[in-house]
């Protein structure tokens, strides 16, 4: 230890650390001045250690999810004492462990409150305490676990009292095969909201949908044992201006408004908006790549599908993936090169060209073909 008593500057060196209310740091050197602490680690002794506690914790998940304790990692640490806030500066390769959350980044910034003097003892006035994490900012080439689910950015703002984070800068979340990229992301507990613009709308990759097109001749009872023909299966695309994505106990819903496109095997659609439910693979193998698989898609308002050769519009359209089927509602009306069906509502079979017509709904309508 170095003491300079008229600069008020002590350098540690050696296995230093640092023990402060709600705050312990490690590493192999210390300058400490008034307000001012700066650590920093070697390559052959260890990084930099900053353990919080009774902070609240990081994360996507906020406060009341993660464990009490947060282990941060790097190169250089700074604490920084302002009249009504303490900042910590974190530079280098900053990795970070909070309950289920991991997260790495070139820099990182948390801002806490300072603790009222009237909260502490005599004792402890000349203490410098972390108080309660205001807000935490991860910079350049963020990447967030957790629980299986990745989300990557170029920046991302904590805010562990209100339970959010925002991501900016190419945020992009990815769990199992489900990809989401955005222009702006903010994650809550079990709920993602996810904004584009018209130039850059959110986009979401979710698995295959199995081909639910036409078979390439007319059936009939002679055709019964001929078989159909396979088409080779895409990704479900899936473009908006707005997607919410709820983390339910067995299923995830998806939810895009404004400007919805889908495009899929032998299908695309477009509807004002949309709901895709998904559910976890059953009898998945731990390290299968799919992780999720569709359960059911339902467009809504002003809906519009191109299928093989055919369209078809309607007010809400069901599709089924698992069932084969598609289920138009209100003022639904199909065209073919063959003629036009039209009624309340018409069911589509996949692989068969067919459909059941039914009239009725509020306006009475009839079952029409033509």
């Amino acid at each position: 230890a170095e003491f300079f008593p008229r600069e008020q500057l002590a350098n540690l060196s050696g296995a230093a650390s640092v023990a402060k209310k709600g705050a312990y740091l490690s590493g192999e050197t210390i300058r400490a001045q008034p307000g001012v602490i700066e650590m920093a680690g070697t390559e052959a002794d260890g990084r930099a250690q900053m353990i919080l506690t009774e902070t609240g914790g990081l994360g996507i998940l906020g406060a009341s999810a993660l464990a009490a304790d947060t282990i941060v990692l790097a190169n250089m640490i700074i604490m920084r004492e302002y009249p009504t806030e303490n900042h910590f500066f974190f530079n280098g390769f900053v990795e970070v462990m909070s309950g289920a959350v991991q997260m790495q980044s070139a820099r990182m910034t948390i801002i806490s409150n300072k603790v009222e003097q009237s909260k502490t003892t005599k004792d402890e006035d000349s203490d410098f305490k972390v108080g309660e994490v205001k807000n935490i900012v991860a910079e350049g080439g963020v990447r967030i676990e957790q629980s299986g689910q990745v989300a990557t950015s170029e920046q991302v703002t904590f805010y562990p009292a209100a339970e959010r984070a925002v991501l900016t800068g190419h945020p992009k979340v990815t769990n199992g095969e489900a990809i989401v990229t955005g222009k702006i992301m903010e994650l809550k507990p079990k709920l993602a909201i996810i904004s584009g613009e018209a130039d850059d709308p959110v986009v979401v990759r979710l698995p295959e949908m199995p081909d639910l097109g036409y078979v390439a001749f007319t059936p009939s009872s002679a055709d019964a044992s001929k078989p159909t023909v396979q088409t080779e299966t895409e990704a479900t695309l899936v473009t908006s201006q707005l997607l919410q994505m709820i983390e339910e106990p067995k299923q995830t819903l998806f939810q895009f408004t404004e400007d919805v496109q889908v495009t899929a095997t032998n299908l695309d659609v477009t509807c004002d908006r949309l709901d895709v439910i998904t559910v976890d693979q059953a009898n998945a193998a731990p390290d299968a790549k799919v992780a999720l698989e569709l359960q059911r898609i339902e467009a809504h308002n002003n809906v519009l599908i191109k299928q093989a050769g055919r369209t078809a519009t309607a007010m809400k359209a069901s599709i089924m993936p698992e069932e084969g089927k598609v289920v138009l509602e209100g003022k639904a009306v199909v065209n073919d090169e063959r003629g036009r069906a039209s009624g309340h509502r018409l069911t589509l079979f996949k692989g068969q060209r067919r459909a059941i017509v039914e009239g009725g709904g509020p306006e009475g309508e009839r079952a029409r073909i033509t």
